[in-house]
């Protein structure tokens, strides 16, 4: 008598209960306090439609950017704002920002459907997949899928990127930017010593040390932008710049330059966080539109003393770009050189190429050609 072995199995997939999903939306939202009350800061210049991430070593909310992988990281999508409250999705339904969603570019005619983390916009998003002029990589991030639904019109997917870009790979040298080395001695140009007070790096030339470090250590400087009816001059330097903010009323830093509508101030972790709104400098109301982090002072690492008397100090590799290794067949269709090209053992090919042009013409001339 035979024997039916997938009737157990087809009972199994009939009576096995399945959950259906009626409600019109499903997500999850995340409130964050950015009046500094609780045991994180949120970066002030965070606006509705931002992408943002948690840095732990600072432990701030900052915008998300996909120029940098530490900077790729996304938390959620900040969806609203109310005083210092951010509404932020986490994951699912979204009722995006439709002036921000507009402005969107995209390389499609008619709709934008899938919405990546972008590369040039701090928090922004962008409905191209590209490499941007200039750079041989990019970091695709998926962030939100446009799709209305209810009073929603987006489901924030946050789906893990990746990086795509040339077959070239960049190294950065022997130790990866931010690398920590305890030597005795300077182990290269690349590296900074840190038992020295009081170093600080721009953010715009550092930005891997500044997501690494951020601004825990000794000051750091912020450029405010103020409204365009403003004219400061540096009459103001050394002021101190205060703010009734919901964070409380006093000082955000110490004016140490201004320009028109730009003023630079210097500041510790401790200082009240920077708000958009109105601030006074001296005696005079100025209204701050926006403020940015342009340099930050790195850490003090104290050096130790082995028994034998050597000094071993703490080095910190700021590696730039030492060489490119690329595939072993490149294509390309112009190759310009601004240097000295080096082709096996000779030094200088153009020198090279000359001297041999220059031999044949002699024995073109001897002979009679």
């Amino acid at each position: 008598m035979s024997t039916n072995r997938s009737s157990s199995s087809q009972n199994a997939r009939i009576f096995t209960p399945t959950v259906v999903l009626q409600q019109p939306s499903s997500r999850m939202v995340v409130t964050l306090d950015g009046s500094g009350a609780g045991n994180y800061n949120v970066d002030p210049s965070i606006a509705a439609g931002d992408c943002i991430r948690y840095n732990p070593n600072d432990e701030t909310y900052y915008r998300s950017q996909a120029n940098l992988e530490a900077n790729a990281e996304v938390f959620g999508v900040v969806e609203s704002i109310s005083g210092n409250k951010y509404n932020v999705v986490v994951h699912g339904s979204i009722n995006y920002p439709t002036s921000r969603l507009s402005a969107i570019p995209s390389t499609e005619d008619t709709f934008i459907d899938i919405l990546f983390l972008d590369w040039t916009v701090p928090g922004g998003l962008t409905g191209e997949v590209a490499i941007p002029t200039g750079s041989n990589i990019a970091i695709v991030k998926p962030v939100i899928q446009v799709a209305k639904h209810g009073e929603f019109n987006g489901v924030v997917v946050n789906y893990m990127g990746y990086q795509m870009g040339n077959a070239a790979q960049l190294q950065l040298g022997e130790e990866s930017v931010g690398t920590l080395v305890q030597t005795s001695g300077n182990p290269g140009e690349n590296y900074i010593d840190l038992s020295k007070p009081n170093q600080m790096l721009t953010v715009s030339e550092n930005p891997i040390l500044y997501s690494q470090f951020g601004v825990k250590s000794g000051v750091h400087y912020v450029e405010l932008t103020m409204a365009s009816s403003a004219n400061i001059g540096s009459i103001v330097v050394g002021s101190t710049v205060t703010q009734n903010n919901p964070s409380g009323n006093g000082s955000i830093g110490a004016v140490i330059s201004a320009s028109g509508t730009t003023v630079k101030i210097s500041r510790t972790s401790s200082s009240l966080p920077i708000y958009n709104g109105y601030c006074t400098i001296g005696s005079i109301t100025f209204q701050i539109i926006g403020s940015s982090i342009t340099d930050f002072t790195l850490p003090i690492k104290t050096p130790e003393r082995l028994s034998d008397g050597t000094l071993m100090k703490y080095w910190l590799n700021k590696a730039p770009l030492t060489r490119v290794t690329v595939p072993t067949q490149l294509a390309i269709d112009q190759l310009e050189v601004g240097g000295t090209m080096v082709l096996g053992n000779i030094t200088d090919l153009e020198t090279k190429i000359t001297q041999i042009e220059s031999d044949i013409a002699l024995i073109k001339t001897r002979i009679g050609l």
